[in-house]
Formats: structure tokens, sequence, C-alpha cells
């Protein structure tokens, strides 16, 4: 019996629609290691501000939408 080792997951233009009237669309380069999560906040400097470094953020906030 082989066992398969996970794979990362590419988001490269995942889009979260249902949130904004906008979509906050992620970034070309992001993917995701099995198990892994990824915060979106919605301003990422006062989240780490709070949460300090080791939160897994988006590297763009996505604006006035909450």
């Amino acid at each position: 019996m082989q066992s398969h080792a996970p794979e990362a997951v590419d988001l490269a233009g995942v889009q979260l629609t249902t949130f904004a009237e906008s979509p906050y669309v992620l970034p070309g380069g992001l993917s995701l290691a099995a198990g892994e999560r990824l915060v979106i906040a919605r301003n990422p400097a006062a989240l780490r501000l709070v949460y300090g470094e080791n939160v897994n953020l988006a590297p763009q906030g996505y604006g006035p939408a909450n």
C-alpha cells in the first residue's frame, strides 16, 4: 500500500466573493501546505501588532469590507 504525501494547494487567483461588493482575489505565489491556514485580515499590520509575527497572513488586507 502506497501512501501519498499531501500536496500544497496553489491559491493564486482564488476569490472570496460573498462578504463584500468586490471580491478579494489572492495574489499569485501563495500556497498552503497540508494543515496550514491563511488569515486574510482587514488590516494585516494591526493584526500583527496584537497577535505577533507567527500568524500566516495574506500579504494584502481586504480593505474596508468586513
